[in-house]
């Protein structure tokens, strides 16, 4: 039932539509911005004092009213959520209760045996681990942490060792900056022979509200278009069956590099079929941050998700009103939703064709 909700509500989007019928079909709620890694471009461990996170029963409210708006899946992110005590509490409230895909962006440094053995009695559906480099002195440099490259590789081992029913499946996360980009191949070699699931990839961007900072020598800049176009062909070359994002998203690395605004040939489904929640329980329609839906702690995620302010501000970002941002978590479903003709959308009631056609739009995250 919530697939079907979630095509008819992608059917009012693709006719013009600013008012939802359902929640998003992703979100992604950042849990804490306590961290353990010291990466270069990110600031957000530098948590503020004066604020109080989401408590594990408003996160436990949260995920019962995501799941009964028909969310699809829900990523925990950070910071680290694995420093989050009650991590285990809330991916098994959610797997419980509701029928979202629940997946966590880790940098692994704190997962043994138990706690892995923990995730996965939990019912953690997908962990994506970050991987920048191909060797320890690349991935090191960019995570801030001495030994990071060799520990994710050796919880990799672990993950693969003790899960349960084979859930969490493990996915690499890389982004894509200055430094790796010659060697993106080379991060995909290094995946297979690891026995990973998948990879997704990320642009480095700066974005400040985000606190991802620019960073001279990790930020790509036009006159690297080039390589970084050949470096993304190579990957879908050689390694396309570790990739199940669309290829347009890739192939227009380079295009966003070299010109930002070509994001406004699609219209973004930000605010519509996805949304960020932040650890303070304020929502924004996408991960750029640039302008707040509202605060849980002032309503109910309902109230929010369908007031007439969101629906201001959707008319906004139809308008393309919205600052370009090339982010792998809503990018995809913006390619997906331009290129899925109208006249096809009859056939979305059809079992088939709707699992192709959500897998298509929202990629790894939904099983």
């Amino acid at each position: 039932m919530s697939n079907l909700k979630q095509v008819l509500n992608l059917l009012k989007f693709s006719r013009g539509s600013t008012r939802p019928i359902s929640g998003p079909a992703k979100a992604c709620w950042e849990v804490t911005y306590q961290c353990n890694s010291d990466c270069r471009g990110c600031s957000r461990r530098k948590n503020d004092p004066n604020r109080k996170i989401l408590s594990t029963e408003e996160g436990k409210n949260l995920i019962s009213e995501l799941g009964k708006l028909n969310v699809l899946s829900l990523n925990l992110s950070g910071g680290e959520p694995m420093l989050r005590e009650d991590i285990f509490e809330l991916i098994y409230h959610a797997k419980k209760n509701t029928s979202m895909s629940i997946t966590m962006s880790s940098n692994g440094l704190l997962i043994n045996n138990e706690k892995l053995i923990k995730l996965s009695k939990a019912g953690l559906d997908i962990i994506y681990l970050s991987l920048d480099g191909a060797n320890s002195a690349n991935h090191d440099d960019r995570r801030g942490i001495k030994g990071n490259f060799d520990k994710t590789l050796k919880v990799i081992d672990i993950i693969r060792s003790h899960r349960i029913k084979d859930r969490p499946k493990i996915f690499i996360n890389t982004v894509v900056t200055k430094k790796n980009l010659e060697e993106l191949s080379e991060i995909a070699v290094l995946s297979e022979k690891q026995g990973v699931e998948g990879m997704s990839f990320q642009l480095f961007e700066k974005c400040e509200e985000k606190e991802y900072f620019g960073d001279d020598e990790l930020e790509i800049s036009p006159k690297d278009a080039e390589n970084l176009r050949d470096a993304v062909i190579n990957l879908l070359k050689n390694h396309k069956k570790l990739i199940p994002v669309s290829e347009e998203y890739l192939d227009r690395f380079s295009d966003y590099i070299q010109d930002s605004r070509m994001v406004y040939e699609y219209r973004c489904v930000a605010g519509y079929a996805y949304c960020l929640i932040d650890a303070y329980g304020e929502v924004f329609p996408c991960t750029t941050k640039y302008k707040s839906m509202g605060n849980l702690r002032d309503m109910s995620f309902k109230d929010l998700w369908f007031s007439n302010d969101s629906k201001n501000l959707r008319d906004e970002i139809k308008l393309d009103k919205h600052p370009p941002c090339w982010f792998n978590c809503i990018a995809p479903m913006n390619i997906a939703m331009s290129n899925v003709s109208l006249t096809k959308f009859h056939k979305l009631l059809k079992p088939k064709f709707m699992k192709h056609i959500i897998l298509k739009a929202f990629s790894k995250d939904i099983n």
